[in-house]
């Protein structure tokens, strides 16, 4: 899948992982505990973070809702901001640089599809990485903060 190959969307073990990240997703953006603080919240966040991606730098800050396919594919550099309503599909790679801001409603995807329908019907798709640089500002969308 991370090598740009086709694959099967509905493998057994990329069901589980998806569900897998589902589930830390979910926890990620119901948090908001009774007596929080500023500083708590964002230091249980930061942790979380490190178990749904596969790198964290310093001092990251996403706003809930995200959402994520995988998290494991993802590597996000120091000084990370991303505003509410991050969606990233990442079948593919996706590398983050340091100091890299994201707008409300930013949408990463990595999968792609064949134009040959038979390949869509069975299911098969292929996915290519992303890579944003150092010091990036991504605008977002502005459609009610993407649902936030």
């Amino acid at each position: 899948m991370i090598s740009s190959m086709m694959y099967d969307a509905l493998a057994p073990e990329l069901i589980t992982a998806r569900f897998r990240a589902r589930s830390l997703i979910h926890t990620y953006n119901a948090h908001f505990p009774p007596g929080a603080t500023p500083a708590s919240l964002t230091a249980d966040r930061a942790a979380m973070l490190s178990e749904i991606f596969s790198k964290v730098g310093a001092n990251p800050f996403v706003e809930p809702p995200l959402r994520v396919d995988y998290g494991c594919n993802i590597s996000i550099g120091k000084d990370f901001y991303a505003n509410f309503g991050l969606v990233i599909l990442d079948y593919g790679i996706v590398r983050i640089g340091e100091r890299v801001m994201f707008g409300p409603g930013v949408a990463i995807f990595t999968a792609t599809h064949e134009v040959g329908v038979q390949s869509r019907r069975e299911g098969r798709e292929y996915a290519v990485g992303v890579e944003i640089g150092d010091d990036c500002w991504v605008g977002g969308e502005c459609d009610d903060y993407a649902g936030g």
